[in-house]
């Protein structure tokens, strides 16, 4: 998921008290050519996160480096339970209140925002 600036609770972005002291970049993955002299680590998001690094021509992430791929696999139903909670979190954080401030009545939103 993108991070985008006033949209911190609707892009789930993570909290200082959440990163237990971990240094952590958010980068857009057409950025990721920058990192060439390092070692990425690429954790969460979906498959399309991981399948730009690893593909692209360019950045040449499989060629460069051993990959090791880890997932996890859940139930479904497990899934839900964790996202409900996860939702009903962000609704209290501000979520509906968050939107509210890009929300433009009457605004076309048939195109994106």
């Amino acid at each position: 998921m993108q991070v985008y600036k006033g949209l911190e609770i609707v892009t789930n972005k993570i909290i200082n008290t959440q990163k237990q002291g971990v240094k952590l970049c958010q980068i857009p993955t057409s950025q990721l050519k920058i990192f060439t002299q390092h070692v990425p680590i690429v954790v969460g998001g979906s498959n399309f996160y991981i399948e730009i690094p690893v593909e692209d021509s360019v950045f040449m992430f499989k060629y460069k480096y051993d990959t090791c791929f880890i997932w996890i696999d859940v139930e479904q139903s497990v899934l839900n339970r964790r996202v409900d909670i996860r939702v009903d979190q962000m609704v209290n954080a501000g979520l509906v209140d968050e939107v509210r401030q890009i929300f433009i009545l009457d605004e076309d939103y048939t195109k994106g925002i």
